[in-house]
């Protein structure tokens, strides 16, 4: 089961939106208070549930999964349009995932929520491991790496050098709007990835405030231009592939999710979305017969979501370098494996765990 790769689909379905105009249509509203949240900072508060039922042709479930995560993030717009600042925290709360293919046991659970605490703050990027439930310890321990020796321990970064933190957290570590509700110009596709609807009701916050609630979905053509682009540019055969997999994956999340803005009329901004749906699809086991990959439908995979954003305004504290950060290569005795090979190990970790 390609349990990750369903978790990662949800979160770059999520990352594509549009540059603003001025707000005239429902469309240009929702885009202007889009790219507002990020040029003038916000808090945002993130819950997700996803949810993954693998059944026989017969119908009888053979594995499931079942993952809840929490996301608080800061974000902060510096004097350079291009840099964002930002602090946060990513929390799986539960993680539970059942299947035949698990020997012995057939099923793997957190004990204990895990949590990873992040800063962008130019010129540097930190991150640390701030919980570790000790399933996760264990699964490392496979690679031979000891991951409780660097918990709690804020770990520093380059700015343009990418990190486990980047590819856990998604495109600049769940960096506030920029990065999970992208407003900027993705890879050149000018035309707008988010289709604003109808208005489904107008009410009332708790302050008393008038809320417009719109419906909007997802734009297909947008998703076909940017991965078309990506595709092309691809350098390698297996960027290539992954950007086609992906391609494939958000087509299918664009065709089912469905998204409710709440727009405040008297601030002028997003104070929620709200993102659902369900994917019913076949299910292809594939095995080689010689140099040929030979694929037969087994049955049928389920895939549910449902997101939650809040978005607060600027609390107007600064991001700080965190204190006593250190070198990852510094650190490398603490996870027991040599820093040459530090590189190597975490590549081959973040492979493992997403695309096997």
């Amino acid at each position: 089961m390609k349990f990750t790769l369903k978790f990662l689909s949800l979160m770059t379905i999520v990352s594509l939106f549009p540059m603003p105009v001025q707000a005239v249509t429902n469309q240009e509203i929702v885009e202007d208070a889009l790219n507002r949240l990020d040029t003038e900072g916000s808090i945002m508060h993130m819950q997700a549930r996803v949810r993954v039922s693998e059944r026989d042709l017969s119908g009888r479930e053979e594995s499931n999964g079942d993952v809840a995560f929490e996301v608080k993030t800061k974000t902060r717009p510096t004097t350079d349009p291009l840099i964002t600042d930002s602090d946060g925290r990513f929390t799986l709360s539960a993680f539970h995932l059942t299947s035949n293919e698990l020997a012995p046991l057939g099923t793997f659970e957190l004990d204990a929520p895990f949590v990873i605490e992040w800063v962008n703050r130019h010129p540097m990027r930190y991150i640390r491991l701030q919980q570790i439930p000790e399933s996760v310890a264990n699964f490392f321990t496979v690679f031979g790496v000891n991951i409780l020796g660097i918990q709690k321990t804020w770990i520093g970064f380059d700015w343009e050098e990418n990190t486990l933190g980047e590819a856990l957290t998604l495109n600049e570590s769940f960096s506030g709007i920029n990065s999970i509700l992208d407003v900027t110009d993705t890879d050149g596709v000018e035309e707008s990835s988010l289709l604003v609807g109808d208005v489904e009701r107008i009410f009332r916050n708790a302050k008393g405030e008038s809320i417009t609630r719109y419906r909007a979905k997802m734009n297909p053509a947008y998703i076909q231009a940017m991965y078309q682009n990506r595709v092309e540019n691809a350098v390698t055969d297996f960027d290539r592939t992954m950007a086609e997999t992906e391609r494939a994956e958000q087509m299918k999340l664009a065709d089912s999710l469905g998204f409710a803005i709440n727009y405040n009329t008297h601030t002028l901004r997003i104070e929620r979305i709200e993102m659902g749906g369900k994917i019913t699809e076949p299910r292809n086991d594939c095995h080689y017969v010689g140099a040929e990959n030979v694929c037969a439908i087994t049955g049928t995979t389920v895939t549910s979501y449902a997101v939650g954003i809040t978005y607060f305004t600027d609390d107007l504290r600064p991001i700080y370098h965190p204190p006593g950060w250190r070198w990852l290569n510094d650190i490398a005795d603490r996870l027991e494996i040599s820093a040459e090979y530090l590189n190597d190990t975490f590549v081959k970790l973040v492979n493992d765990v997403i695309w096997d």
